[in-house]
């Protein structure tokens, strides 16, 4: 029997039906195709939204060992937005800064209990921290020289002498701004930041005369990284 006229022969069969049997008759033949299409507009529309939501990430930075930096993460990154992105409405940065990295060898043999927890406390951020590098997705790390040094000798930071000039590192050395490793310079000194002052970390203690540096995890977006240096002066 054709299509048409099948469904013609079922449309008379309900029509004098009660209302209960067209209900039935409906949730039996067409309910599920009903919920499957809206289920489709649901998820096309939430595509959509999505869609215009979305921004393109310029960078990202992240803080380790940071607390109280007196500007939450989204502060520091829209006034960045606001000055060196091109489409703040399109474009935007990620700063992080409640990751936690254990320091030193001297920190993780501590068998007190406030280390104890705080190691496990960190444990989860320093995969998470690992798993950036791997992939490429971190641009600049900020922490404490213990640190960043740790990580310079994992090989995920990029010599500086790839970044800037001659004449760019000699006048960093001068203002005595250069973390060197093994005769290379790997990471600019922030400690002018005022933002980052006082607010340095480690196992629940603070470390004021500990010295902060940023160094370069990723060549990708090296120039973004660069204005993000130069913003950090002067944030407050």
């Amino acid at each position: 029997m054709p299509l048409m006229d099948e469904f013609r022969e079922e449309r008379e069969k309900i029509k004098d039906a009660p209302m209960r049997a067209k209900m039935q008759y409906f949730a039996d033949y067409y309910l599920k195709w009903v919920i499957a299409a809206a289920a489709v507009l649901i998820v096309v529309i939430i595509l959509i939204v999505d869609m215009a939501r979305h921004k393109e990430e310029m960078l990202y930075v992240m803080f380790a060992n940071f607390r109280d930096l007196g500007r939450t993460e989204a502060d520091i990154e829209d006034a960045f937005a606001a000055q060196y992105l091109e489409d703040p409405k399109k474009q935007r940065i990620n700063a992080e800064s409640d990751i936690y990295i254990l320091a030193d060898e001297e920190a993780e043999s501590n068998s007190s209990t406030d280390a104890k927890l705080y190691e496990k406390y960190t444990y989860s951020d320093q995969q998470k921290v690992t798993m950036q590098l791997a992939v490429g997705g971190m641009d600049l790390m900020i922490s404490g020289e213990d640190v960043l040094r740790r990580y310079v000798e994992y090989g995920y930071v990029i010599p500086l002498e790839n970044l800037y000039s001659a004449e760019e590192l000699k006048a960093f050395e001068e203002a005595g701004l250069l973390l060197t490793v093994d005769g290379k310079a790997m990471a600019i000194c922030v400690d002018g930041s005022e933002l980052l002052k006082n607010c340095l970390e480690y196992n629940g203690e603070k470390k004021d005369s500990m010295k902060i540096y940023a160094g370069f995890t990723s060549n990708r977006r090296t120039d973004m990284a660069k204005q993000f240096l130069e913003f950090l002066k002067y944030l407050q």
